[in-house]
């Protein structure tokens, strides 16, 4: 990954709604978004509306990462090589703030424990930040891993069993973290009837068996596309 040691994130971003709400979140990571205005160092990390900047690729160093989002249905690979993400809109402001969280983790700027924490919280899972919400003596894990035995996966250090069903659909999500998968795939996957709620119950099923003992989130809906595990 290409990086400088600047360790700053701007964005270039004219919407002022998405703006005010990006620099509040990341005040939550503890990190300071500034407005980018170009010229001086770039940051090590730069958030664009490709929309509003077209061509504001060209301008920045090759030390900066770039994150960015649009409307135009391209292929990502021809046009956008430079972007170590981009976002077509309508998409899911989780989406963009996860993925630049990730990617600040790996500059750096994150411990695991900050994202962890920040995952949490904006989820409505823990409270806000500065209150002490662990209970002394408790060891606290969010590992989820596949378990050697037949349709078992490890939460927290304990086994669980899966149905045959929520196996191919854990499975399937677990290979594509942070991907989102079809909701039409994972009906196949598990010969669901067409239009039936089948994949919805047995994800209702998952979170209820490794989201609830871990107290934290793992699985999200992405509305009108499918599911995504993190």
């Amino acid at each position: 990954m290409r990086t400088n040691d600047n360790k700053t994130v701007s964005v270039a971003c004219k919407d002022a709604r998405l703006l005010r709400m990006l620099v509040l979140e990341f005040e939550r990571l503890g990190v300071q978004l500034s407005e980018y205005s170009g010229g001086g160092d770039a940051p090590s990390m730069l958030l664009v509306d490709m929309d509003d900047y077209p061509s504001l690729s060209a301008e920045i160093s090759d030390g900066c990462i770039l994150i960015g989002w649009t409307r135009r249905n391209t292929d990502v690979a021809d046009q956008y090589g430079e972007y170590a993400a981009v976002l077509h809109r309508p998409f899911l402001t989780d989406e963009l703030l996860l993925r630049a969280a990730e990617l600040m983790r790996e500059l750096g700027m994150l411990d695991r424990l900050v994202l962890e924490r920040y995952e949490r919280i904006r989820t409505g899972v823990l409270p806000a930040w500065g209150e002490d919400i662990y209970p002394r003596g408790r060891i606290y894990s969010t590992d989820v891993a596949l378990s050697d035995e037949p349709l078992c996966v490890t939460v927290g250090g304990e086994k669980i069993k899966l149905s045959p069903r929520e196996w191919s659909i854990f499975k399937r999500l677990y290979d594509s973290r942070g991907c989102v998968v079809e909701r039409g795939e994972l009906a196949r996957l598990i010969d669901a009837a067409e239009g039936a709620n089948t994949v919805e119950v047995h994800v209702c099923h998952l979170r209820e068996k490794i989201e609830k003992p871990l107290g934290t989130r793992m699985f999200y809906t992405v509305r009108g596309v499918g599911y995504r595990m993190v």
